[in-house]
């Protein structure tokens, strides 16, 4: 799980940028009217740690029947949300050991 939130937690700082530049970005009810005629509901989020004026929630939507997914960072300043990356095909791994002294 950790592992996951880390990998989210990149792909997020990485595809942020690109996914204003493309125009990807629309009324966090656009995005959830778009993800729900795809029948996906979240499934995770995740506050982000950037400074003040990039704070933000990161979604994970996903339709466990059709094994659809997408993931969404939602900005707070601008109102908008913005659709990073979306796939077909996704599996929740384990983690073999329990996470140990996460406290920092």
């Amino acid at each position: 799980m950790k592992r996951l939130l880390a990998v989210l937690f990149l792909l997020t700082f990485w595809f942020v940028g690109t996914a204003y530049a493309q125009q990807m970005c629309y009324s966090f009810e656009q995005v959830e009217k778009i993800l729900k005629n795809f029948g996906e509901s979240k499934a995770w989020f995740g506050l982000s740690d950037f400074p003040n004026e990039n704070k933000g929630i990161t979604f994970l939507y996903i339709n466990s029947d059709t094994g659809t997914w997408s993931i969404v960072y939602h900005h707070f300043e601008s109102e908008k949300a913005c659709i990073l990356n979306i796939g077909r095909v996704s599996e929740f791994m384990e983690l073999k050991e329990k996470l140990k002294g996460t406290a920092s």
